[in-house]
């Protein structure tokens, strides 16, 4: 006997007969009440017993789902915590595919004493399968309810407030195109509305361009186009799928792309940390849906099917990262090789053969060395140079990879290898350098036009001459032209042109160096004058063991190197530039900025390898807070365009 049987009996409907089992009829006539108790316990209906022996309310619904339910996790146990405390009896059943399957599970209902039936709507209406359930379903003339669906009788949580404080929150940290990703076989009431009403309300243009119901294979690269900065997703395998495409595009995640999408209360976000994951209120939505079942056999239709949470900024798993800050970039333009290391006990002069008991490979080039340092020091990065088609260029992208070195600027050239360079080491860390160009002598000042966005974003850009110089000089006119500083190295070249001088902000070549784009006589400090002439605000001569000498308009310095041993000088110069950069972003002077690049540099003689040695900015800091606490006393924030 069900609560069904007996409203047929007493000729009443079932929401009536609940509302006298569970003590809530006084809106019922005696006469009604006394009929239906009367068919109830000569039929032995055991909630009546325990109606009349313990007061116990009796409740027993039906909960249906479909295969990778949002119900599991935290919205069932929302909906099984509020029934348990109710003593209430809710019991579970996926909804099958196919008609036998389907015939039954509604065989079983019918045996089964049920009070109502709660089921999730598919997305896909009008399919065989899940018209023949709902046919079958109404047949049952059972209470039934519908859930996870725009439907008005649906239980559903209306998004658009979520939506609205979403696009509200990349709107207000300067995201100027945020686009709205939509899975179609998935319902999310109220997402699309609450996006467009923020558009709307700030009256900004709803970009039709910007919305997307279809997740193709090329949509990332639509959004690449359309220069979008943040997409908004409410399907988390949605946003996985382009999370993951982003990624191997060499796309850093969320600095250059932000990614939102919701939860459920899975363990998506410590997965996928780099995605802005907005944890859903889903076990309130669970014991919504089960308070408002029960007021179904109460008051029929009477009911509330939309849950409306509020937007609350806590809930997201990261905040979208400010335009401002994400200005704080730099910008490498430069070589990218292979290094092969030999360490001999003495280096070879002319007409002398030495050997080599062993022999290291490293990726290297001063573009990939300073590259990786200015990663390590915290920035981000980003690196234009070219390489090969070949296995030593796969060695370059994992390595650059690593370090999350934006790569979108290495190109590779088929029709040459990957740079090489032979470094052969002594005991005392000095060296000899042979460089075979490679691809790094297809670097075009065409090729870095077309990576003009990064100059952009960029607040320093790094360039150094072992690449053609029509090359060097396009970097250091796109880097004047966005507003940014520009460092140049000048390596393996002869004089400089007159047109490059006027773009540099910061020259800093060795004294071997400083010799050859400035030859002639006189002193280092008459030849740092020369360029001073030339309009280079600041001239930075790296001495080696030595240290550095300093010289501007109004200061002429020396800087002692830190006493520490060495095993290979080959990248001090380049950690010494990556340095100076990053701690000039994070806001210290030019003085205090060249102390800590000789930290650096001192610190990457101490091992084998550029890269390798390369300090981390924790590493680095230790290391200066023991030797020179007071340098680090300047909590520095990072300035649009600092200037040194």
């Amino acid at each position: 006997m069900t609560i069904k049987d007996i409203a047929k009996l007493a000729g009443v409907s079932v929401s009536t007969v609940s509302k006298v089992m569970n003590q809530k009829d006084s809106s019922i006539s005696q006469k009604t009440r006394e009929r239906v108790l009367q068919i109830a316990r000569s039929c032995n209906y055991s909630p009546y017993a325990a109606f009349i022996s313990q007061h116990l309310k009796y409740f027993h619904a039906k909960l249906l789902i479909r295969e990778n339910s949002l119900l599991f996790g935290s919205v069932m146990k929302g909906l099984l915590s509020e029934a348990q405390s109710k003593g209430y009896t809710v019991s579970l059943s996926m909804i099958p595919k196919s008609d036998p399957e389907i015939e039954s599970l509604f065989s079983e209902l019918e045996k089964s004493r049920i009070d109502l039936i709660l089921w999730e709507r598919s997305a896909k209406a009008g399919e065989r399968a899940e018209d023949s359930f709902q046919k079958k379903l109404s047949a049952l003339q059972l209470p039934s309810v519908p859930f996870f669906s725009d439907d008005e009788r649906s239980f559903h949580m209306d998004l658009s407030h979520i939506s609205y404080g979403l696009t509200e929150s990349y709107h207000r940290n300067h995201f100027e195109k945020t686009a709205c990703v939509l899975d179609p076989e998935k319902n999310y009431p109220g997402f699309i509305e609450g996006y467009r009403e923020y558009l709307f309300d700030h009256r900004l243009p709803i970009p039709k361009d910007l919305i997307y119901d279809k997740n193709r294979p090329e949509l990332l690269d639509e959004l690449i186009e359309k220069s979008v900065s943040a997409v908004l997703c409410p399907d988390s395998g949605t946003a996985i799928r382009i999370y993951q495409r982003a990624a191997a595009l060499h796309y850093q995640i969320p600095s250059e792309l932000s990614i939102c999408t919701l939860n459920h209360g899975s363990e998506l976000p410590s997965l996928f940390p780099d995605i802005n994951f907005y944890e859903l209120p889903a076990e309130e939505f669970g014991r919504f849906i089960l308070r408002e079942a029960l007021r179904q056999l109460e008051d029929g239709d009477k009911i509330l099917h939309s849950f409306s949470p509020s937007f609350v900024k806590s809930r997201q798993s990261r905040r979208p990262v400010s335009a401002a800050k994400r200005e704080c970039e730099i910008c490498i333009v430069g070589s990218i090789n292979i290094d092969n290391y030999l360490n001999v006990s003495t280096l070879p002069v002319s007409g002398k053969t030495v050997s080599s008991s062993s022999q290291n490979i490293y990726p290297g080039g001063k573009g990939t060395n300073e590259a990786i340092g200015a990663a390590k020091l915290g920035h981000r990065v980003s690196l234009i140079g070219n390489v090969g088609r070949d296995r030593e260029s796969h060695l370059i992208y994992d390595t650059l990879r690593k370090y999350h070195v934006q790569l979108r600027g290495v190109s590779r050239c088929p029709e040459k290898q990957t740079g090489r360079a032979h470094i052969i080491v002594d005991p005392r860390g000095e060296s000899l350098i042979s460089i075979l160009s490679g691809a790094n002598s297809s670097l075009s000042a065409a090729l870095v036009r077309e990576k003009e966005e990064l100059f952009r974003r960029s607040s320093f850009s790094l360039v150094c001459t072992e690449i053609p110089m029509d090359a060097v000089l396009e970097a250091c006119r796109l880097s004047q032209k966005y507003g940014g500083k520009t460092i140049l190295k000048p390596s393996s070249c002869g004089e400089l042109p007159a047109e490059l001088l006027r773009y540099i902000d910061i020259l800093i070549p060795n004294l071997n160096e400083l010799n050859e784009i400035c030859p002639g006589f006189g002193s280092m400090q008459e030849k740092a004058q020369y360029f001073l002439d030339k309009n280079i605000p600041i001239v930075i001569v790296t001495l080696g063991s030595r240290g550095c000498f300093l010289k501007t308009k109004d200061c002429e310095k020396s800087y002692p190197a830190i006493d520490i041993p060495s095993v290979d000088s080959t990248g001090a110069g380049d950690a010494f530039i990556s340095a100076l950069a990053s701690y000039l972003l994070y806001g210290y002077d030019l003085d205090r900025s060249i102390r800590i690049a000789g930290f650096a540099a001192g610190i990457s003689t101490s091992r084998s390898g550029c890269v390798p040695s390369l300090a981390d900015r924790n590493t680095l800091e230790t290391y200066i807070s023991q030797r020179e606490p007071s340098l680090l006393s300047l909590e520095g924030s990072c300035p649009e365009k600092p200037k040194p």
